[in-house]
């Protein structure tokens, strides 16, 4: 019997369209609900814009908002100074120095700054709300049902990822086989601002023309971007021979805007872990 519904917010177009329709009473969460966000630190302004808003928007409609703040962005400048040998990284690129090369790195920041972090914000709340200790590992089966925002057209990205028992997925925007093109329209129809492409500003899946943005729009955004550009060039205390860039172009940010982003890779820059909330 499921006893929690959490969903699993973004600041997406999706997650958000999903949010709304719960705000309107047009989707009505079979269980008590919480909405949970994960902020890795360098996130775009326009989502910390539009994030504050619905959570202003939940608490005034008695929804717990909860938020993690575990920050990518303050780990990747602080590993090298903490001497760290591990590191759950981004799906950034590599380039053999010698032959020129390029590789890709496996991906595995979206499980630790996004899932792992709104997983211990559910766990928590039903430590202090529902009696049931964060401690314990006898929490039955399915009484926590995760809400996705993928859109029906999005429905590739469902993946059978290994999760506890007391854990399920659902995917309510698929289920009612809403398209993207439909969540335009919804926004529309109902006089809403669409949210930006949720993404962080130095994320491997960003291509030449959203850095170009960033330069000419967002300087700090910009300035985040190239701070992690720069730390993670030389990643061989991590065990990484390679020089290691997160544009997929394999060259350092700075010259990448120094040739006016003119700048194109073969290499797919695209986000591939399924639960990524984009």
């Amino acid at each position: 019997m499921i006893k929690l519904i959490q969903l699993a917010y973004s600041g997406g177009k999706a997650s958000e369209a999903l949010l709304w329709m719960i705000l309107r009473g047009e989707i009505i969460p079979p269980a008590p609900l919480i909405v949970t966000c994960a902020n890795p630190g360098m996130e775009h302004p326009t989502t910390h814009v539009h994030t504050s808003l619905m959570e202003e928007r939940c608490k005034k409609a008695g929804i717990p908002f909860l938020r993690s703040n575990r920050s990518l962005y303050d780990e990747i400048l602080a590993a090298k100074k903490l001497g760290k040998t591990r590191f759950d990284s981004p799906g950034f690129y590599t380039k053999n120095r010698e032959t020129g090369k390029i590789g890709k790195m496996v991906q595995k920041c979206t499980k630790e700054y996004k899932i792992a972090p709104m997983d211990r914000l559910a766990r928590g709340w039903m430590d202090a709300n529902m009696g049931i200790s964060k401690k314990t590992k006898r929490l039955g089966e399915k009484i926590l049902q995760k809400w996705i925002g993928f859109s029906h057209d999005e429905w590739h990205r469902i993946k059978d990822h290994p999760c506890p028992k007391y854990v399920c997925f659902d995917y309510p925007l698929v289920n009612a086989k809403i398209t993207t093109a439909d969540i335009y329209a919804y926004f529309k129809a109902n006089g809403l601002s669409a949210p930006p492409r949720s993404v962080c500003n130095g994320c491997f899946a960003n291509d030449a023309d959203h850095f170009k943005d960033l330069h000419d729009n967002w300087p700090t955004a910009w300035k985040q971007a190239v701070a992690v550009d720069e730390e993670v060039r030389d990643w061989s205390q991590f065990g990484i021979r390679d020089d290691v860039f997160i544009f997929s172009g394999c060259i350092p940010l700075l010259e990448l805007a120094d040739l006016g982003f003119k700048h194109t890779s073969k290499v797919e820059n695209r986000c591939h872990t399924g639960h990524c909330f984009i």
